[in-house]
């Protein structure tokens, strides 16, 4: 009897220019490996190979050519629709395309360009708002990764998407994060503490915030800031985001860009306090990161953050305050280990997000839709 056949859209791929999607994307194909069914058939389509730790089997990736000059709304209803169609398809980032006659999951990561208009050219603005139309449409079944966001399309769309919602939170690998290749303890020769935070330089990071907080703590304490995240001009179909000028932040703040999962393991370990000052999350990736980690870890009660936190992070009132940041941040620093994760806190962080759980969820729903 042949397997059944499940296919996964992960066409919206560009390394190190998506975001945090890209890696819930490689982390729920980790956990894949060990639910796939000795019945079933999972293939990855994709126009550029996924970079992963390790190789996918039993899912298969299968690279599609690739044509450049055409945007995810021509490409893909083009490319998936001459493949064999799957008893279900798995869109793994907020579209549906068109054209496609097998039943649908889509996952819709939030609904950030209704809330920060600014970081989105016009097309893609309006791609996203047209995108999540149809797929309230046209889905079987669709996956909010937070209730923050299952709530804020609710709001949005209303009961034709609210009743087609299911919440599966992102997959977090932190076996990416453990990989030693001799990047230890002082990554970027840091031989002074150092305060990390780990995102891309959209308007709704706050980084600003942060890096004046920063310069205020800095006249009390030595301890630098480290900025990591996607180059401003690296990433995909975005209209605005900060640049930040190290010339004008001195030599105590380092931007590193994009880095590997290695390098970031070893900014995490070695960090004297995370700071996540965000005014707006899906899901907030780099918290959990941070935590699971054992790192102490300061943010905010936007969005999803305390969803995903809990009474883990010490948290500001105020996002927009410098003050109040810089003072937490102090508070972190004097007294590290009265707000760091336990191990048990952490690993129960660990297996909830885990690959293999959140692989579990999708699986059932995907099984169900095709059924």
């Amino acid at each position: 009897m042949s397997p059944i056949s499940y296919g996964v859209n992960a066409c919206f791929v560009r390394h190190g220019r998506v975001g945090g999607a890209e890696q819930a994307t490689v982390n729920l194909l980790e956990g894949l490996r060990t639910e796939a069914r000795a019945t079933e058939e999972w293939v990855v389509y994709d126009r550029e190979p996924l970079v992963t730790r390790s190789d996918l089997a039993p899912v298969r990736e299968h690279t599609l050519r690739d044509v450049r000059r055409l945007n995810r709304m021509a490409y893909e209803p083009v490319a998936l629709s001459a493949r064999r169609q799957p008893a279900a398809w798995l869109h793994l980032n907020y579209a549906t395309p068109a054209g496609l006659r097998a039943p649908a999951v889509t996952v819709i990561h939030d609904a950030q360009y209704a809330h920060y208009p600014e970081n989105f050219s016009t097309v893609k603005r309006t791609w996203l708002a047209r995108a999540h139309a149809h797929t309230a449409r046209r889905a079987d079944a669709i996956v909010a990764i937070s209730e923050f966001t299952a709530q804020d399309l609710a709001r949005l769309h209303g009961p034709r998407i609210s009743d087609k919602i299911t919440v599966i939170p992102n997959a977090v690998s932190f076996r990416r994060l453990l990989v030693d290749d001799g990047q230890r303890d002082t990554p970027f020769g840091r031989d002074r503490p150092f305060i990390l935070s780990v995102a891309a330089p959209y308007r709704h990071k706050n980084l600003q915030t942060l890096i004046a907080a920063h310069e205020s703590i800095a006249r009390r304490h030595d301890v630098d800031l480290v900025l990591v995240g996607q180059d401003r001009d690296a990433m995909v179909g975005r209209a605005s985001a900060v640049r930040l000028d190290p010339a004008e932040t001195g030599p105590r703040v380092t931007y590193t860009g994009f880095v590997d999962d290695a390098v970031l393991g070893a900014l995490y370990r070695a960090a004297a306090v995370f700071a996540f000052p965000s005014l707006f999350e899906g899901f907030g990736l780099p918290v959990i990161e941070a935590l699971g980690l054992g790192v102490p870890t300061v943010t905010t009660r936007c969005g999803s953050i305390p969803e995903v936190g809990g009474d883990l992070p010490v948290y500001v009132q105020d996002p927009m305050s410098v003050a109040e940041l810089a003072d937490a941040l102090v508070s972190v620093l004097d007294e590290p280990d009265a707000v760091r994760p336990s191990e048990a806190q952490a690993q129960s962080l660990r297996e909830r997000f885990s690959p293999t759980t959140v692989a579990r969820q999708y699986a059932e729903l995907v099984r169900s839709v095709a059924a």
